[in-house]
């Protein structure tokens, strides 16, 4: 807690924690941590949704939802099994499903009741074909 913060409301802090242990990488010993390291527009501030997976329709809807997720993957992906995993916004895996092929390629209806509402992110990964990332919002 900062008492003196309303004498300066455009500071910047760093935060240094020595520690009781240390460890000994190969440039030198190391017994602290500090925050902020690096300035704040250098930080990762986005997800990349290029799609990695050529030529595929990837469908994921509705969004925002509420408690249902639809994804569909249109394409002649030879693997049998496409991975999902949703994560939070703290990068926290909060569920992992399977989709497997059908006629039309890849569907799955993912519950959703569980999940807080807010931003997610959807990892759809089809092996050799690649990885994708898409957002959604559960409202």
């Amino acid at each position: 807690t900062d008492i003196s913060y309303s004498s300066f409301p455009d500071a910047e802090y760093v935060v240094d924690v020595n520690w009781g242990i240390s460890c000994s990488p190969v440039r030198a010993t190391v017994n602290t941590t500090r925050s902020n390291i690096r300035k704040p527009n250098s930080l990762i501030t986005s997800i990349n949704e290029n799609d990695l997976l050529q030529h595929t329709d990837i469908l994921i809807y509705p969004t925002p939802t509420q408690n249902k997720l639809h994804v569909e993957v249109l394409n002649n992906i030879t693997d049998s099994n496409i991975f999902l995993k949703i994560l939070n916004t703290l990068g926290e895996q909060v569920l992992e499903d399977t989709i497997e092929k059908n006629v039309n390629g890849f569907t799955k209806q993912l519950e959703l009741k569980h999940l807080s509402k807010g931003m997610y992110i959807l990892t759809i990964n089809a092996g050799k074909a690649g990885i994708v990332q898409k957002r959604f919002v559960i409202q």
